[in-house]
């Protein structure tokens, strides 16, 4: 399994697969942090007060990093995201899933990310199946091994179920959908809403107000979810 990005949660998704078993090769831009996590099994800026399993090895190269993987999860920000993927799309084997723990539209193109995905691979999409994990998962309390459970969305329900299999943990529970855009929708635009509870709890409108605006907040990202062709 290869991890495109070693931030927090990419750290966290490399860190649960390896823990399962499997080899894992992290890709990283920074030779620093890539001598420093294969020297100590530790990530020196994410998540620093948890060792990383053996089987988990970073690198800078491309090419050995993904060549040969049968998953691929892509963890870099979304505004960073097309330049990522263009730079390891000719070292990407076809029929390796794609899975994006990414949230968020591309600024400019509006893009989700299972369509941006395919964009910047230049791709058909059945090449490289995408499969989107979302869900309440912090990726502290994932290294910490507390519940959590995600679903994997995707049009390829084979691929989910791969990446379900790949993921399920006692731990870490995985349901699979084909909607895979009302989990996009959803992932993305629940930050807003929890921004807006954020500020209704620092005015202290209380639960009154909390309560409406966590309903309303629910019943349009739903509309909007439908909108761009969510079930």
């Amino acid at each position: 399994v290869a991890v495109l990005g070693g931030g927090a949660f990419g750290t966290a998704m490399a860190a649960h697969v390896a823990r399962r078993g499997n080899p894992v090769s992290m890709l990283l831009r920074n030779d620093d942090m890539r001598d420093f996590i294969n020297r100590h099994h530790i990530n020196p800026k994410y998540l620093s007060d948890f060792d990383l399993p053996p089987n988990l090895v970073a690198s800078t190269d491309a090419k050995k990093a993904i060549e040969g993987c049968q998953v691929l999860i892509h963890a870099v920000p979304v505004q960073a995201s097309r330049k990522a993927l263009e730079g390891i799309r000719d070292h990407l084997p076809l029929g390796v899933p794609v899975v994006s723990v990414s949230k968020g539209l591309e600024l400019g193109t509006q893009l989700l990310m299972c369509d941006l995905i395919t964009d910047a691979l230049g791709r058909d999409p059945k090449d490289n199946p995408v499969v989107v994990v979302s869900g309440p998962s912090f990726a502290k309390e994932i290294m910490d091994k507390r519940p959590t459970s995600v679903v994997a969305a995707s049009k390829d329900l084979e691929a989910a179920a791969l990446v379900q299999r790949l993921l399920t943990s006692p731990y870490f529970r995985v349901s699979i959908t084909d909607d895979i855009t009302g989990v996009e929708v959803a992932g993305a635009l629940k930050n807003v809403l929890a921004i807006a509870a954020g500020i209704s709890e620092g005015l202290g409108l209380g639960i009154n107000a909390m309560s409406a605006l966590v309903c309303q907040g629910a019943a349009e990202i739903r509309w909007l979810s439908v909108k761009m062709g969510a079930r």
